[in-house]
């Protein structure tokens, strides 16, 4: 541990250019020097030093309990962690970010503890104990008397006054849970909540609600200091990890190789298994860390290009998608089929579909919405708008569940704009009758889309002059295969994170008819049953799409492919005003009340 030696009187010592009071042990003065993030030039050794020196006291001295390896990867976390405020951590399995960000945690908080709100996130209260959450109990539990009260059943660390005795809640470390049903018990808990310093490490982000990360942004990172790390084994583009490690310049300016790049409010990191200081060293080194042995077990066992092993084990969003899915998120992305980037060349049309709940097999009545019309280079794109509407249900008692719902549509479409020709709703099972309702509530002339039809005659696309009837076993599937080559042309555009989400994970088949290959997409029943979820918002968004097909000539350009975005790398590294965040910038009021506090005078450590 580097510890300069401090010149001592009655009054206090010198340490890392700053005084401190008499009897302040080394302990003590690693977290201020950390808290304050006393750079080399002022004396210090820099927070990513101070950070270290704390966790040798604590954990790394002869007798501890629990002890802390200063791997290659940790000593990186700790880099960018003391950089960012907006970190994200993309990871291979057994890559030590939970032992690293359990620290992170407990030192920040220690670091400050009246005035410091560490939340760490997990799928649930069950799973949290093999997660970070253990881990912060394991390590907080070998240091006795730090300052809080652990309460290891209700996930929460309270902090403890040294004067009075009295927990509070407000100040410490707190668990939330991710999973659906605590969804807005943990939003609740973020709402409103005020401190000086608010750190949420997002473990587990990949499996977490977009909408925890949203409610998070918005509310805490209205307090003085706030931090958000979010970390996760990669999974989709378009969860909340997804999302929130996205680069600045689109998926197009990283590729596999990139370890690192700048998102668009910070950074991202990345830790590859298949460079893991194991497998470079050939031996083991960590026996916690991922080796060349395992490494290789589960690239024979998964396949290297498997959704598994990319996510497991890559640490990186799969670059192919699954073999047998309908749509690949890398190719939406690479199409850029989920931006918004269209240029009309002229008022484009307004266009909306109902996906009603009580047809085939759906959960909810969704309506997407969205604008059809020629772009500059005189092509007709489909573009959805930026959110769906679910229809309420059963608002009134006065009058049956479809009538409301086909009040309900009318009205949403009059006030978009969108005319009874441009609105089409879905007529198969139950939606046949409901036809005959929205009928008499609104009038004649929308547009009825029987996904449990037969195909049609229509060519298959522009580079396939098949018809439906000889490509497809039924009319979903040609519906659903429609968007296919639009989104190669660049013609489909404004894809939601609930649309990509449901349309890559519905799977297709193939089966023989006479001298073709035809397919056929997963039944929803069936789809519900494996992957858990009804594609209620994406058969909305496909029957919108053969509202456009049949009624605006929506079709794919002859011989003609998207554009791909130029390669931004350079870019990424040349933009100026990186968002480095403001750990190094505490004001002098901030040491004030630091050196005033006398925080740690509990510690009596040496």
């Amino acid at each position: 541990m580097r510890i300069t030696s401090p010149s001592e009187d009655q009054e206090g010592s010198t340490r890392y250019g700053r005084h401190w009071p008499a009897g302040t042990n080394d302990l003590t003065v690693e977290l201020g020097a950390f808290l304050l993030g006393i750079p080399v030039e002022e004396g210090g050794l820099g927070k990513e030093q101070h950070f270290i020196n704390v966790v040798d006291v604590l954990w790394n001295t002869e007798g501890s309990r629990m002890r802390f390896d200063w791997h290659p990867w940790a000593l990186r976390m700790l880099e960018y962690s003391c950089k960012y405020d907006y970190l994200a951590v993309a990871g291979c399995a057994s890559s030590g970010k939970s032992d690293f960000y359990a620290l992170w945690a407990i030192v920040n908080y220690l670091a400050d503890p009246e005035n410091t709100k560490v939340l760490v996130t997990s799928t649930t209260l069950k799973d949290s104990k093999l997660r970070i959450w253990g881990r912060i109990c394991e390590y907080w539990n070998a240091v006795p008397g730090l300052p809080g009260n652990l309460v290891d059943s209700m996930g929460v660390i309270r902090y403890v006054n040294p004067e009075t005795g009295k927990t509070m809640d407000t100040s410490g470390i707190t668990l939330l849970a991710g999973e659906k049903k605590k969804e807005q018990d943990s939003i609740g808990k973020m709402i409103g909540f005020k401190r000086r310093r608010v750190i949420l490490v997002a473990d587990e982000l990949p499996e977490l609600s977009r909408a925890i990360l949203e409610a998070a942004r918005a509310n805490l990172s209205s307090n003085p200091y706030f931090q958000l790390i979010g970390i996760g084994n990669p999974n989709s583009r378009f969860d909340a990890f997804g999302i929130f490690a996205k680069p600045k310049y689109g998926w197009n300016s990283v590729t596999a190789l990139d370890e690192e790049w700048e998102t668009e409010d910070g950074y991202c990191i990345r830790f590859d298994g298949e460079k893991s200081p194991n497998v470079i060293a050939e031996k083991i080194l960590y026996p916690y860390l991922l080796s060349r042995e395992k490494l290789e077990e589960q690239k024979a066992k998964l396949g290297e290009n498997s959704l598994s092993y990319w996510r497991m084990y890559r640490g990186y969003w799969c670059p192919t998608g699954s073999a047998s899915g309908i749509y690949s998120e890398a190719e939406i992305a690479l199409h850029e089929a989920d931006e918004r980037n269209v240029y009309w060349k002229e008022v484009p049309t307004r266009v909306a579909f109902l996906d009603t709940a009580f047809s085939s097999d759906g959960d909810r009545a969704m309506v997407v919405m969205g604008k059809c019309g020629l772009d500059t280079r005189d092509r007709k794109v489909l573009l959805y708008d930026p959110e769906e509407y679910l229809l309420a249900e059963d608002v009134t008692k006065d009058e049956p569940l479809d009538y409301q719902i086909a009040q309900q549509y009318k009205d949403l479409c009059l006030k978009a704009g969108v005319t009874i020709e441009n609105a089409g709703i879905d007529s198969t099972g139950g939606g046949g009758p409901f036809g005959s309702i929205l009928s008499k509530v609104w009038g004649v002339g929308f547009h009825k889309c029987y996904f449990g039809g037969a195909p049609s005659d229509r060519a298959v696309s522009s580079s396939d002059s098949r018809t439906g009837k000889e490509a497809y076993s039924n009319k979903v599937s040609e519906i659903w295969y429609a968007g296919v080559e639009l989104i190669r042309t660049g013609q489909l555009k404004g894809m939601t994170t609930s649309i990509v989400r449901e349309a890559c994970a519905r799977v297709y088949t193939t089966r023989k008819k006479g001298d073709y290959e035809i397919i056929e997409v997963e039944p929803k029943k069936k789809m519900k049953g494996r992957a858990g979820m009804s594609p209620d918002v994406a058969d909305a968004a496909f029957g919108l799409l053969d509202l456009c097909r049949e009624r605006l000539e929506l079709t794919s350009v002859e011989g003609e492919q998207l554009e791909v975005a130029p390669d931004k790398s350079w870019d990424r590294f040349c933009a100026e005003g990186n968002r480095m965040n403001h750990h190094q910038e505490l004001t002098s009021s901030a040491e004030d009340d630091f050196f005033g506090e006398s925080n740690f005078g509990f510690l009596s450590m040496s």
